[in-house]
């Protein structure tokens, strides 16, 4: 359960508690600064939202996760019986169910999703050998601990009079040599995440098209070994292959296609067969069509391993990545400054935990993604991101570009750049792949916080 802050207000968190909220979170993502700061303009334009709409707004986001299709109904139906007023249920979005398997966990491009996540120390990922790049504080995500610089940044709080029950610990900051507890403020978001919802709509049948014409329009102007495939296309806007691996990795065809290329194959060994027959013993003296044997090939990397790269020291001319690829992007680790350690800890002050889902499409509906993730700071984290990396024109020192998958066609926005040895391919301006349909910022609240509210 996710709050919004007209949500918190209803259930009765005084106004002075609410105002200590960040200003992000109570603004909302449809307020006339954050729109600019998102880029929610023109097609994008929260008028335009399927929701939150004029008609009602949307005070929380209610997941609802279980085991089976039939545990999720079960749980629907419970909370559709507890809700006594009208219209209480303004909106529902229904989610596809993730697969068991990693490589089929595709977002509606055809583009395995959620290669790339931060891991959070203490945690079971964290404390099996995880890759020090990936590795962040549980404060970056979850209020109320310290965060990669090791602060506790200043969290919601509650005047102590207006929490008689002490159903809310004490705040973190609090000076213990200037009050007693019994006056100490309380924490309000102890343990608690802000939640940030968009629901994108994907044009697939654009975005391959695309990414068709592009390849027939390029062939031959590079070089072998590659060759330029609408999948390859593909590749360099997104900055890996459809079945995951990187550009880092595997710059001219994906790891499906290198190992399949380097599969087992079957040559001849002539002493296979036998040099008599069984019958009468006669010997054989030829064998014109010898028995076969397997050799195999050298294995290659699994995609599961392929996110340890760093891109300023294996790829600082981006002839494998492109600088405005998504990815490179949304997580330029080392890319700014190759091989600095502290640019790597500046970009990590900007990582977000994705929780999204591909979200069933109704009636005149396209396919899309519900990107949703959890940040401690959404102007620090989330709100970084969508401005100064992805929809930044000139990101990189790139000119007239901005993210290939977010970017909503505007002419002298709408390029991209394949660098290559030779000169740099230019691709023809791109029209808008995603639209934005609905969103908000919401407050995940910790358990403290909402037996407060309860009573």
């Amino acid at each position: 359960l996710a709050l919004a802050p007209t949500a918190l207000s209803t259930l009765g968190l005084p106004e002075a508690a609410l105002e200590t909220f960040p200003p992000a979170f109570l603004d909302g993502m449809t307020a006339l600064g954050r729109e600019r700061v998102l880029g929610d303009t023109g097609p994008n334009a929260a008028a335009q939202w399927w929701w939150p709409n004029t008609g009602w707004r949307a005070d929380a986001v209610l997941l609802a996760y279980g085991k089976s299709t039939e545990a999720v109904a079960a749980l629907v139906a419970r909370v559709e019986s507890a809700c006594v007023a009208p219209q209480c249920i303004a909106h529902r979005i229904a989610l596809e169910r993730i697969p068991e398997a990693r490589g089929d966990r595709k977002e509606p491009f055809g583009f395995v999703d959620g290669t790339s996540q931060p891991v959070i120390r203490g945690t079971y990922r964290g404390l099996r050998n995880a890759d020090p790049i990936h590795l962040v504080e549980p404060g970056e995500f979850i209020i109320g601990y310290p965060d990669n610089r090791g602060n506790l940044p200043p969290a919601p709080h509650l005047d102590a009079v207006h929490d008689p029950h002490n159903r809310l610990p004490i705040a973190a900051d609090c000076d213990g040599f200037s009050r007693t507890i019994v006056d100490a403020p309380r924490d309000v978001a102890r343990n608690g995440s802000f939640l940030v919802v968009r629901q994108l709509e994907q044009e697939i049948e654009r975005f391959h098209a695309y990414c068709e014409a592009e390849a027939q329009r390029l062939q031959g102007r590079l070089e072998q070994p590659y060759r330029i495939t609408p999948d390859f296309i593909g590749a360099k806007l997104v900055g890996r292959w459809a079945d995951g691996s990187s550009l880092v990795r595997f710059p001219y065809e994906s790891e499906t296609a290198l190992m399949r290329s380097r599969a087992p194959v079957l040559q001849p060994r002539p002493t296979a067969r036998p040099t008599s027959t069984p019958e009468t013993g006669t010997p054989i003296l030829s064998a014109t069509t010898p028995a076969p044997t397997v050799v195999d090939a050298k294995p290659a990397l699994r995609s599961s391993e392929d996110n340890d790269f760093l891109y300023g020291t294996e790829d600082p001319e981006a002839l494998r990545c492109p600088f405005g690829a998504h990815i490179r992007r949304a997580n330029p680790r080392d890319s700014l400054v190759p091989g600095s350690s502290e640019q790597i800890a500046i970009t990590n002050r900007h990582r977000i935990l994705r929780v999204g889902r591909v979200y069933a499409p109704r009636d005149g509906q396209r396919p899309g993604l519900l990107f949703m993730c959890l940040n401690s700071d959404i102007e620090r984290q989330f709100e970084f991101i969508q401005q100064t990396w992805l929809a930044s024109p000139a990101f990189h020192g790139l000119e007239g570009e901005v993210d290939p998958l977010i970017g909503d066609g505007s002419v002298g926005l709408n390029g991209f750049t394949v660098p290559t040895r030779d000169a740099p391919l230019r691709l023809t301006p791109m029209r808008q792949f995603v639209t934005m349909r609905g969103g908000g910022y919401f407050f995940l609240p910790g358990k403290r916080l909402l037996e407060f509210l309860k009573d």
